[in-house]
């Protein structure tokens, strides 16, 4: 399994090797598009909305798909997962104040449906189910991973679809690494309780640091996911912020880069 470049019409764009050969249409985006504009996707972030809505437009020319499939949740960093159908799909895609409200997760089956999570440090989860045709992304922020974001939303393709967790190929896109994710003894505490195996806290004596990708990877495999079907992208957002937004990075001014999939 790999992560790796493809630039179309000229956007640098990251896939996973997984998934492309599972047939589920996805990227993951950069801070780079066309000429010397950050290729900022979020309405939020960016002080520029007709900017943000060019470039919305132009990734998904890239991608082949309608910006009317677009679907965009308003993240808050809980755990809340929404059903994306006909009545709700492309809702948020030209304007933040239609977006799917306060979740950071969405399911759906709706053939065509453009999924789309932002993000500047966490990572992203795309859940695909080959079997029923049914996806799952969800913004995987610290909160929401101990607040049970994963599992809440194989549950959700569960009901919903008919998923088994055995059948799901998960995909975790780049995100703030060990390297860089200092956390308080709170945060560390509440991720060493949740995930007590997991390896996901790192006390070197002089700071507390934690791999939320280790988390994310142990909570899926709570669930029932193969650790063969699990793929991390291993890269830190913050480290090559010269490729990806990061919040940890820039702080308030950080743009969004985003991870989508389209549902065939």
């Amino acid at each position: 399994m790999s992560f790796s470049r493809l630039d179309i019409c000229d956007i640098p764009l990251y896939r996973f090797s997984a998934l492309d050969n599972a047939g589920l249409l996805h990227a993951v985006t950069t801070r780079h598009g066309r000429g010397e504009t950050p290729f900022d996707l979020s309405f939020v972030a960016s002080d520029s909305p007709r900017q943000v809505l060019a470039d919305r437009k132009l990734l998904c020319d890239a991608l082949g798909v309608p910006l009317s499939a677009l679907t965009v949740c308003r993240q808050v960093h809980g755990a809340r997962v929404a059903h994306v159908d006909a009545e709700n799909r492309g809702c948020g895609a030209a304007s933040p104040d239609t977006a799917i409200a306060d979740c950071d997760a969405m399911i759906s089956n709706e053939s065509g449906a453009a999924l789309m999570v932002l993000c500047a440090d966490c990572p992203v989860t795309a859940l695909w189910d080959p079997r029923n045709r049914a996806l799952g992304l969800a913004h995987c922020g610290w909160r929401g991973v101990v607040g049970g974001i994963v599992a809440d939303t194989i549950a959700a393709m569960a009901r919903r679809f008919g998923t088994k967790p055995g059948d799901l190929i998960a995909c975790c896109g780049p995100s703030v690494g060990p390297c860089c994710y200092e956390v308080s003894a709170d945060v560390a505490d509440e991720f060493a309780t949740r995930f007590p195996d997991g390896g996901c806290v790192i006390d070197d004596g002089a700071r507390l640091a934690l791999d939320l990708r280790a988390a994310v990877r142990t909570a899926l495999m709570d669930c029932g996911v193969s650790p063969k079907k699990i793929e991390i992208s291993g890269v830190c957002t913050k480290c090559h912020n010269d490729e990806f937004f990061s919040y940890r990075a820039e702080g308030e001014g950080a743009g969004r880069f985003a991870f989508v999939a389209v549902v065939p």
